[in-house]
């Protein structure tokens, strides 16, 4: 069973080579669990920023079923990390897209260094972590200890390399069994082309009525005011990118596609653009901060949104004080009386650590339910035409 091993090149620079002992002694026992040899593929050489990726290890990065990550500060800081990651996440989408219900090659993560809380947004949750070192010193946390901690040749070590290695097997007799690897991606891979799966997407988004812009379920579109020249203080922009930027990361994870709709005071068209989100299928969530409440202009530009004919429309109201739900309630009637996952109302500060994993939470589940409420929903009624000269006359004698 072939499998390539991913790791930041910092990792290596261990003096005692307990990384390339971890590899080692991994390959060994993959082949002697698979009765396979020669399939697996790791790279130790540092790819510096001026270096073309070699064509064999783009190859491998196509054709491995499993990669093995090796997680630690530096690999989130890595941007080829970051690529390899995307190569593999797509392979596995395209083709769980193509076989529901089969089961795709498998990315295992491996705890090298205490980083928990290092992950980003846009991969957390993706993956069960293969193993973390048992916590036997009751002074520590989980957080404290890494694989790197143990020493080679230790039980401890070698029960690491066993439980990785075991999930390999399994996946190759899945595959052998069922006979469907995961396919290389169509064409000729320009590593240099793709982007890290720990970058969160560039902000300002995609603008909604851009031609490059996506239609259907899979794409979010997230609709919120402009910036004003009175809110152009640091603290203003930076606070609502903030809030943009988790969206849109948790979107990415889900494998949708992130887009905006932003508006201002004079969009005298924001109802007939908010009918084309409608029309086009695609999840639409309002980010209402502080800063549009105390804006009784933008408030009354919301209420187009509040419509009930758009019933697949959610809304976030992201709350410095419990008081400012009542102005929510007047200017979103409709939505602020739905539940879940079509409305959430988060009050806390917002840079407090209570309100941010609220509205990540949110957002998550949201985003777990309103793809499916979209590709379901129903077309808007059209609009009767008026008529024009007198009515017609049916009946007898007519």
């Amino acid at each position: 069973m072939s499998f390539f091993f991913s790791y930041a090149s910092l990792d290596m620079n261990d003096q005692d080579g307990r990384l390339i002992e971890f590899y080692n002694r991994l390959r060994s026992r993959v082949q002697s669990l698979t009765g396979h040899s020669g399939q697996d593929f790791a790279s130790f050489r540092a790819i510096r920023p001026a270096d073309e990726w070699k064509p064999e290890l783009i190859d491998a990065l196509q054709e491995r079923q499993s990669i093995v990550c090796i997680f630690s500060p530096s690999y989130f800081e890595s941007e080829y990390c970051g690529k390899e990651m995307t190569v593999f996440l797509e392979r596995r989408r395209k083709f769980q897209n193509a076989n529901p219900g089969s089961r795709a090659g498998s990315i295992i993560p491996v705890y090298w260094q205490p980083c928990s809380q290092e992950i980003p947004r846009t991969i957390d949750g993706l993956f069960q972590y293969a193993w973390t070192p048992q916590i036997r010193d009751r002074s520590k946390e989980r957080d404290d200890l890494g694989v790197w901690n143990l020493q080679p040749g230790t039980a401890e070590f070698d029960e690491v390399v066993e439980q990785v290695a075991m999930q390999i097997r399994d996946l190759s007799r899945w595959t052998k069994r069922n006979d469907t690897p995961i396919p290389p991606l169509h064409g000729s891979l320009n590593m240099d082309a793709v982007s890290s799966a720990f970058q969160s997407p560039e902000l300002p988004l995609l603008e909604f009525e851009s031609v490059d812009s996506m239609r259907g379920p899979r794409a979010v579109t997230f609709v919120y005011p402009k910036v004003t020249e009175a809110e152009r203080w640091p603290y203003r922009p930076q606070r609502r990118n903030h809030a943009l930027r988790v969206a849109s990361a948790i979107a990415q994870k889900k494998d949708l596609v992130s887009q905006q709709l932003t508006f201002d005071l004079n969009d005298e068209g924001l109802d007939k653009r908010l009918k084309q989100i409608y029309a086009s299928n695609t999840i639409s969530i309002l980010l209402l901060e502080e800063s549009a409440l105390d804006s009784e202009p933008i408030m009354n530009l919301l209420r187009g949104y509040d419509d009930p004919q758009f019933k697949t429309f959610s809304a976030m109201a992201l709350l410095a004080r419990e008081d400012q739900r009542e102005k929510v309630r007047g200017a979103l009637p409709f939505l602020s009386g739905r539940a879940r996952p079509f409305f959430y109302s988060i009050v806390g500060a917002p840079d407090s650590e209570d309100a941010l994993k609220q509205f990540e939470k949110a957002v998550a589940e949201s985003l777990d339910e309103l793809p499916l409420r979209v590709a379901q929903q129903q077309p808007l009624e059209p609009t009767q035409p008026e008529r024009s000269g007198p009515p017609t006359i049916a009946g007898p004698g007519a």
